[in-house]
């Protein structure tokens, strides 16, 4: 199997050797054969390359003339090849891969998102001279600055070994130039767990924008990153938390947790409910448990938990209750400020920012660290601080529930993949951010042939490969005119297909898109 990419390589999740590059593909799909395109996009800050040489600076200009070199692809560029991938992902600004071995592999930024969103209103040029020269080191000028700023913000500045240690493992994590192996039980408070010995192997991972989840073998979950809101999951707000460490909370015991209390929080913080699933938004997580039950944890001023919290976050997983106690869980997801779950008996849910039909006296706090969709009109949509249940899918010939087959989460919509094979969102349009609660059909049913080789909703769009190999993207479109043309296939897929490949999965993130295929690339 083979690992392609598009995108923009300054991120650095398309490997180092692609940090100067631009595969076209991520920004610029062509939609329809009548010439409706959406917009290209060729730099992500919108300065260009000439208008960055025209700099008055003569270094500036000449450290331009070198970087300059970065070149441009029409086909997307190989980043991985091995006969034994068993799950890719992506986030932010990092790629993610899991072997059939259970060892996980990262490239690129998978513990920074400040860093990220600073480079992105770089030029172009700057871009690429930050990574290229990106050794931040204490031993480097550059490097100690950046060490005394941290230790600065830290509140305290000395050489004590704990600074040093920390100092070189976020020295590590920083940018991390090619695959580098990730290991669960690095670190020694999560040896303590009954399962790290069985939890050596990884059978699944998440990626959210600067923090990531695994799942260990014995369905123990593990996270790292960034920990500022509690997104983590680690009982406590942390600036970050380098190697991964057991999620706290996710305990059947009827006991008070994250109060303080000494026994409760040690009874709390063991995890005996074995998870399958874990989803990550853009400051929360939530997990699902082997029995049905929904966990969540992390930012919670706009609903993003799905359950009633005093503070504006909350670091402990806890339960997201349903009315019916008969409903069990099968499916959750997770999108930047929401989300979703589907039951047993066919019901699917919604929570989160703008996802209530009602007022519900959900407001924000004022203390977003997003940016805030504008919505027109006179009134806006609630914020659903527990879950909503979608009315208004589909039914059988008789009038009968349909089968939901899947559900998945972008950053703003939820996907419903239905039994008929039609497919249908909820949520924030693409093309206008105005909230759309009533189920609109991005893919009439008849399109797609059965099984469903992958269904996965990711930041603006939705992925469906069907069983026949084709690849299909499809928007959340407001303009009912741009939903006559809402599925469409990307460019970059003609091209693997051109050279003999099938694609078996697609995986898009902020900068950069992979593309996961069947065979082996020879020289």
């Amino acid at each position: 199997m083979a690992i392609f990419a598009v995108g923009e390589g300054w991120t650095g999740a398309m490997r180092r050797e692609n940090i100067l590059k631009s595969i076209p593909g991520h920004f610029d799909e062509e939609v329809s054969e009548e010439g409706w395109k959406s917009t290209a996009r060729s730099d992500s800050d919108g300065t260009s390359s000439s208008d960055s040489s025209t700099s008055n600076d003569n270094e500036s200009s000449n450290l331009f003339s070198l970087l300059s070199s970065s070149s441009s692809s029409s086909s997307p560029v190989l980043i991985y090849q091995h006969d034994d991938i068993q799950q890719a992902t992506v986030g932010w600004g990092n790629s993610a891969i899991l072997d059939t071995q259970g060892v996980l592999r990262i490239v690129g930024r998978s513990h920074d998102l400040v860093s990220l969103l600073r480079l992105n209103r770089m030029p172009g040029f700057l871009q690429r001279w930050v990574n290229r020269n990106h050794d931040t080191s204490a031993t480097t000028p550059v490097g100690g600055m950046i060490s005394s700023l941290i230790g600065f913000a830290n509140g305290s500045i000395n050489n004590s070994p704990e600074q040093k240690e920390t100092w070189k493992i976020a020295e590590k994590y920083s940018l991390l130039d090619d695959w580098t192996k990730i290991s669960i039980n690095s670190n020694t408070n999560s040896n303590n767990n009954k399962n790290s010995v069985a939890d050596n192997r990884i059978k699944q991972v998440a990626c959210g924008p600067g923090f990531l989840a695994v799942i260990g073998e014995a369905g123990t979950l593990y996270m790292t990153g960034i920990n500022n809101r509690g997104q983590c999951g680690t009982g406590i707000t942390s600036n970050n938390v380098w190697t991964p460490e057991p999620v706290r909370g996710l305990s059947l015991t009827s006991l008070p947790i994250g109060g303080g209390d000494k026994v409760s929080d040690s009874l709390a913080a063991e995890q005996d409910q074995p998870i399958v699933q874990v989803v990550l938004g853009f400051q929360q997580g939530y997990a699902l448990s082997k029995e049905g039950q929904v966990y969540s944890w992390g930012k919670a001023n706009r609903g993003q938990l799905g359950r009633n919290v005093d503070a504006d976050q909350d670091p402990w997983a806890r339960p997201i209750i349903l009315d019916d106690d008969n409903q069990r869980v099968v499916e959750i997801g997770a999108g930047f400020h929401h989300g979703a779950l589907l039951t047993n008996d066919d019901k699917v849910f919604i929570w989160g920012k703008n996802m209530s039909r009602g007022d519900n006296g959900n407001t924000s706090d004022g203390d977003d660290d997003d940016e805030e969709e504008k919505i027109d009109g006179t009134s806006s949509p609630g914020d659903a601080r527990t879950p909503e249940q979608v009315v208004g899918l589909p039914k059988t010939n008789d009038n009968e529930v349909m089968k939901v087959q899947r559900i998945s989460c972008g950053s703003h919509h939820t996907a419903i993949l239905m039994e008929d094979g039609s497919v249908h969102a909820v949520g924030i349009a693409s093309d206008e951010a105005v909230p759309i609660l009533d189920p609109v059909e991005l893919i009439p049913a008849g399109v797609l042939d059965s099984p469903i080789r992958q269904f996965e909703a990711h930041h603006d769009r939705t992925t469906v490969i069907d069983g026949q190999g084709k690849v299909y993207q499809v928007h959340l479109w407001k303009d009912e005119i741009l939903r006559d043309y809402a599925y469409f296939t990307p460019t970059y897929v003609d091209t693997l297909l051109d050279e003999g490949h099938t694609i078996q999965s697609i995986h898009r993130g902020w900068r950069h898109t992979i593309i996961v295929t069947d065979k082996l690339v020879t020289s």
